[in-house]
């Protein structure tokens, strides 16, 4: 599997459960995969979640000393596992480096942010946004997600807009915004 294929298995999940607003309600992707959300606020800070499957029930457990955003994030994440059927690769993970993390985790992640900013809800709003990171900040707020997610969603394999081969990348004003976050995000480093 690769990312567009993680991001197609996602749109499918997304079609399934049709979320008409903003943010998307992600208890349904958890419903959608059989899973049920018991938060944990016994989990060290740098755990975000996990899942796993106990006499036929589902569950994604979620850091309840996590920020809002942050667990709407893990159960996407987690929901991924469930869907995709990917191992679970979270120990000692360098969550700060994409290069270091297991294919798993990365489709994981890729999936994550189609469900949190999905193509037919993100696209429209990102299109209306002007040029610049505060548009980011923005479009991050009222999806509910991170900044990071936000800005890397637009970049990689999600924003295709079709679901053939082809792969075309829609939106100027959308590639425009990430240009900058990433151009941004490399002086910075």
């Amino acid at each position: 599997m690769d990312e567009f294929q993680a991001v197609l298995k996602a749109r499918e999940l997304v079609k399934k459960v049709n979320p008409a607003t903003i943010p998307v309600p992600v208890e349904l992707y958890a419903q959608e995969v059989g899973a049920v959300i018991p938060p944990q606020s016994d989990m060290s800070p740098d755990e975000a979640g996990y899942c796993f499957e106990n006499k036929g029930k589902r569950f994604i457990c979620t850091n309840a000393n996590d920020s809002p955003e942050r667990q709407r994030f893990t159960v996407c994440h987690e929901a991924a596992h469930l869907r995709l059927g990917l191992p679970s690769q979270h120990t000692n993970l360098p969550w700060w480096s994409y290069a270091k993390r297991p294919l798993a985790e990365i489709l994981c992640d890729v999936f994550a942010a189609e469900l949190l900013l999905p193509y037919d809800l993100f696209h429209p709003e990102a299109e209306k946004a002007s040029i610049g990171l505060s548009s980011i900040d923005n479009l991050a707020e009222c999806f509910a997600a991170s900044v990071t997610a936000t800005g890397y969603h637009g970049a990689g394999p999600s924003f295709y807009r079709d679901q053939s081969a082809e792969r075309k990348v829609e939106g100027r004003n959308c590639r425009s915004l990430l240009t900058t976050f990433l151009g941004i995000c490399t002086l910075n480093r």
